[in-house]
C-alpha cells in the first residue's frame, strides 16, 4: 500500500565579507541549504517549500531570494532551477537540496540574531498532501557591542578689534561629536553639557538652551554646534572649562554613555589696565586780580578702566607740592565725584572721577605756585595690583612780586623855647611795608644821619634809644603780604648839629626774597626811605678882636725909642 511521507532540513553558514572578521556584520551573508527527502514509497509531486526568516524577537525579515533548487540525488530528477517550468516531482528515495541567502541587515543585528524555520508540503497520486518540517528552528545569533563615544572642539569668533586676544563679547563655538561607535542602533541619546569658568562657578551655554534627543545608526556621527559669548565674570577668572557626556540606549536596553578624557579649555587673555588724569580750574576771590593768596584750585581726577578685566579696591591718592618742591595739604578730597558711593570696582571701559581743592597759601604764593600729582592703585582678578599716576604733574603757577615801602617822619620834643636847637630831641619813626605778594625774611634796616646837607658825610644812627634807653628797632623781622613794622630811633642835637642848620635823615631797609636769581641764589631787595628833614634856628653870635704895629721914627732902629 502506498505510504507517502517527505521530510526537510535545514543548516545554516556564515559567509563574511570581511576576511578575517569572525563576528557578524551588517553585509555579511547567511547561506541556508535546505534537503527535502521522499522517504515514503509514493511519487510526491506539487512539492512547495514556505521558508520563514524572523529577527530574534519575532519581527519579520526576508530572505534575498525564495531558495533556489541546487541539486538533486537522483539523475532522474525533474527539478530544475527555472522555478518558471519547473513542474517537480519527488521521486522515491530522491534527495533535492536547495539554497538561500539572507545578507544581514541591521535590524537582525539590532534583534540580537535571525531564526529561521522550513516547511515543505507535496501530494501523493490521490492528491492528499504530505508535510513536513524541520524539527527546530535554524538560529543565528549575533554579539551585540553597543558603544558611544563623545568629541568636542573650540574655536573662538573674536569680535572687532579683539582678533588679538579672547575676551569679553567673544563667542566660543563648540562643536560636539557623537559616533555610534558599536554595531547595534543606539536611541534615546542625550547630551549633557557642563561648563564652569576658571574659579569653577557654572556657567551657561549661549545656544541651545536645550540640546535634542538622538538615534545613531552603527558608523554614524552627529554633529551639534553650541556657543558661549563670553561674558566679563568669566573672562576676569582666565579660562573657560567645558566637558561633554552622552548616553543611549541599546535595542536590548542597555545603557552606553562616554564623556571627554580631558575638558576642552579656553584660556582668555588677561590685559589689566589702568589710567589716570587730572585736570584744574581756578575759581578767584578776585576775578581781577589774577592768581593770587586765597584763590581756590579745583581739581578734576578721572580713573579709566583701559584693561579687559573688571578691577577692585580703586583708590586715588593725591599729591600735591609748592613749586619749591615742599608738602602741601589739600584743602578737600579727593573725594568721589559722582552719585552716591564708589565702591572700588570698575568695570572694563568704566570711569569714575574724584575732586580735590587747595585754597592757596601763602606757602604756596612764595614759591610760585603749585604742583600737584594723583594716582591710583586697583587689584586685577588675580590679586595683583595695577598702578597709574598722572604722567606730568599738574601746574598752576602764581605771579610773584617783592616790593615794599620804606616811609620816614620826624618829630622834634622841643626843651621850650619853640625852637628846634642844641638840647632838642628828635624822634624818627620808620614804616616798612611789604607792598608785594610774597613774604619778606630777615628785614633789616639802617638809619643814616647827615647835617646841613644831603652830601654831608652819613653818621649811622642805626637803633639810637631815646634818652630814657627806651629800644624800638627791631631786626631780623619777617613781613607778610600787607604787614608793616615800625622802627624808632631818636637824636639828640648837639652843637655840631645846631650849627649845620639841619639835620637830614634817611632810612635804607634790605630784605631777603623767595625770587630767585639766574644762579639760583636768593634775591634781596633794598629800598632807601624819604629824607626826613629837620632845620634848625640860627645861633645869633658877636666877636673883637685887635692888633697893634710899631712905626720907627728912625729908621734902621728896631728899638722902642
Amino acid at each position: 500500500a502506498p505510504i507517502p511521507s517527505i521530510s526537510i532540513t535545514k543548516t545554516s553558514e556564515i559567509v563574511q565579507k570581511d576576511t578575517g572578521n569572525t563576528t557578524i556584520d551588517v553585509g555579511d551573508q547567511i547561506t541556508y541549504t535546505i534537503v527535502v527527502t521522499n522517504d515514503g514509497n509514493t511519487a510526491l509531486t506539487g512539492v512547495d517549500i514556505t521558508d520563514t526568516l524572523t529577527a530574534i524577537g519575532g519581527a519579520s525579515l526576508s530572505l534575498d531570494a525564495a531558495p533556489v533548487f541546487v541539486s538533486s540525488t537522483d539523475a532522474n530528477t525533474t527539478f530544475t532551477n527555472d522555478t518558471s517550468t519547473s513542474v517537480p516531482t519527488l521521486l522515491v528515495g530522491e534527495a533535492v537540496t536547495f539554497s538561500a541567502t539572507y545578507t544581514v541587515a541591521q535590524a537582525a543585528i539590532d534583534a540580537g540574531g535571525v531564526s529561521n524555520t522550513a516547511s515543505v508540503v507535496g501530494y501523493d497520486p490521490d492528491g492528499e498532501a504530505v508535510n513536513g518540517s524541520i524539527d527546530s528552528a535554524v538560529v543565528n545569533n549575533i554579539t551585540q557591542t553597543p558603544s558611544i563615544e563623545v568629541t568636542k572642539v573650540a574655536v573662538v569668533d573674536h569680535v572687532t578689534g579683539t582678533d588679538s586676544e579672547t575676551t569679553t563679547g567673544d563667542t566660543i563655538v563648540y562643536t560636539i561629536t557623537i559616533e555610534n561607535t558599536g554595531n547595534v542602533t543606539l536611541t534615546g541619546i542625550d547630551i549633557t553639557d557642563t561648563m564652569t569658568d576658571g574659579d569653577g562657578q557654572s556657567l551657561t551655554l549661549t545656544s541651545p538652551s536645550t540640546f535634542s534627543t538622538y538615534t545613531l545608526a552603527p558608523g554614524e556621527t552627529e554633529d551639534i554646534q553650541a556657543t558661549y559669548t563670553i561674558e566679563q565674570s568669566a573672562a576676569d577668572t582666565g579660562s573657560i572649562s567645558n566637558t561633554v557626556s552622552v548616553d543611549g540606549t541599546a535595542p536590548d536596553g542597555t545603557e552606553v554613555s562616554d564623556d571627554l578624557d580631558t575638558p576642552v579649555v579656553v584660556s582668555t587673555d588677561l590685559t589689566p589696565s589702568i589710567e589716570v588724569t587730572k585736570t584744574s580750574t581756578i575759581t578767584y576771590a578776585d576775578s581781577d586780580a589774577g592768581v593770587q593768596l586765597g584763590d581756590t584750585v579745583n581739581y578734576t581726577i578721572t580713573v579709566e578702566n583701559t584693561g579687559n578685566t573688571t578691577l577692585t579696591g580703586v583708590t586715588v591718592s593725591d599729591t600735591i607740592l609748592d613749586s619749591a618742591g615742599v608738602s602741601l595739604t589739600l584743602t578737600t578730597g579727593p573725594t568721589y565725584g559722582g552719585t552716591g558711593t564708589f565702591d572700588g570696582i570698575l568695570d572694563v571701559g568704566e570711569s569714575v572721577t574724584y575732586d580735590a581743592t587747595f585754597v592757596i597759601t601763602q606757602q604756596a604764593v612764595n614759591a610760585g605756585g603749585v604742583s600737584n600729582t594723583a594716582s591710583v592703585t586697583s587689584k586685577d582678578p588675580s590679586g595683583t595690583d595695577v598702578t597709574d599716576s598722572t604722567d606730568s604733574a599738574t601746574e598752576d603757577l602764581i605771579p610773584r612780586t617783592a616790593a615794599m615801602t620804606v616811609v620816614k617822619t620826624a618829630s622834634v620834643d622841643d626843651n621850650g623855647d619853640t625852637k628846634n636847637g642844641v638840647g632838642d630831641v628828635i624822634q624818627y619813626t620808620v614804616t616798612v611795608t611789604n607792598t608785594g605778594n610774597v613774604t619778606l625774611t630777615d628785614v633789616d634796616l639802617s638809619d643814616e644821619l647827615r647835617l646841613g646837607s644831603s652830601t654831608a658825610n652819613v653818621e649811622d644812627n642805626t637803633g639810637n634809644d631815646s634818652p630814657a634807653g627806651v629800644d624800638l628797632w627791631t631786626q631780623d623781622q619777617t613781613l607778610l603780604p600787607g604787614e608793616s613794622a615800625t622802627y624808632v630811633a631818636w637824636y639828640i642835637i648837639d652843637d655840631t648839629a645846631a650849627s649845620s642848620g639841619k639835620v637830614i635823615n634817611t632810612a635804607i631797609a634790605t630784605a631777603d626774597t623767595p625770587l630767585t636769581s639766574a644762579d639760583g641764589s636768593n634775591q634781596t631787595l633794598s629800598v632807601t626811605s624819604n629824607e626826613a628833614v629837620v632845620d634848625i634856628a640860627p645861633i645869633p653870635s658877636i666877636s673883637i678882636t685887635k692888633t697893634s704895629e710899631i712905626v720907627q721914627k728912625d729908621t734902621g732902629n728896631t728899638t722902642i725909642d
